[in-house]
């Protein structure tokens, strides 16, 4: 079984890969095309981060860590007639790191951002586009009321995590990471009370 510091290097691995590529300013000047070249010069770099992260996930299998950075290694790659070759797998990575972990914040949003970028080049997607747009918006304030009700509870200030829950389990009564944010929010305002 791998331990904690492989899983530790293989991120780092790939993270320092991503990150080596610089992308420009925003630079009203520059031409769209340039931008994507340079990008495409870029391509073994991120195609050496997809196999170090499908090598990973051999050993870590579907965890999301691996299928967020392989994503975004494949949403990277810019082929030389400025395709993008691996826009549709980088989709069905995410959405299979959402799977596995649904309030995973990283890859809704990298999804969300995907979906409306190649969704842009085709208007026949524009309307599956918004109603996958609106699913994932609904998962992220889902998430986001989550950790604001961790974040009072943790502050001591468990009636307005209280209220906060009250309010966002209405709009989302089967969330279980309300109802766990509640919980966690509770027990910290319990531990304070018996010390």
């Amino acid at each position: 079984m791998p331990s904690l510091q492989e899983f530790k290097e293989k991120v780092q691995e790939i993270d320092d890969l991503l990150a080596s590529y610089q992308p420009p300013r925003l630079d009203p000047d520059r031409i769209a095309g340039d931008i994507l070249k340079e990008r495409a010069s870029q391509r073994p770099i991120f195609e050496r981060a997809m196999r170090c992260a499908t090598e990973a996930l051999k050993a870590f299998p579907l965890h999301p860590a691996f299928l967020f950075r392989r994503a975004l290694a494949k949403r990277m790659v810019v082929a030389d007639d400025f395709a993008f070759p691996h826009a549709e797998s980088a989709e069905n990575d995410l959405r299979a790191a959402l799977e596995v972990d649904p309030d995973n914040l990283k890859a809704g949003l990298e999804l969300a951002d995907l979906l409306f970028t190649f969704s842009a080049m085709d208007d026949a997607a524009t309307a599956e586009t918004a109603v996958e747009l609106s699913e994932v918006a609904q998962g992220f304030l889902r998430n986001l009321h989550s950790l604001q009700i961790q974040a009072l509870g943790y502050a001591g200030k468990l009636d307005k995590a209280e209220s906060v829950y009250a309010k966002w389990s209405v709009v989302f009564p089967e969330s279980d990471a309300l109802r766990e944010a509640i919980d966690d929010a509770r027990s910290m305002n319990t531990a304070e009370d018996v010390s």
